[in-house]
């Protein structure tokens, strides 16, 4: 028999998230329309994650005065979705 492990390309695993599960805003999406779907984001210890603190106020004065990480990611994001998205968009809501 084969061993299976010597045709399987190296993978990664700290470079994939698969544990994209209920609870999230895009679980209708994964779960109940079978679409596939992504978990973009920055991760760090700043600890006001879903607590009192997780506002505006807090993100433009303390976590992210200049939005340099929300510009970073959508210019991470936007060309990954428009390069994902099936059909060119012409600016209208119909097909």
């Amino acid at each position: 028999m084969r061993d299976s492990k010597a045709s399987t390309p190296p993978f990664d695993s700290a470079l994939v998230e698969t544990r994209i599960g209920s609870g999230s805003d895009h679980t209708v999406f994964l779960n109940h329309l079978g679409r596939p779907v992504i978990n973009l984001g920055f991760t760090g210890d700043y600890g006001v994650y879903h607590s009192m603190y997780d506002d505006h106020y807090w993100m433009s004065h303390i976590g992210d005065p200049a939005f340099e990480y929300h510009i970073a990611l959508t210019r991470t994001f936007s060309p990954l979705t428009l390069a994902s998205t099936p059909r060119r968009l012409n600016g209208s809501c119909s097909s």
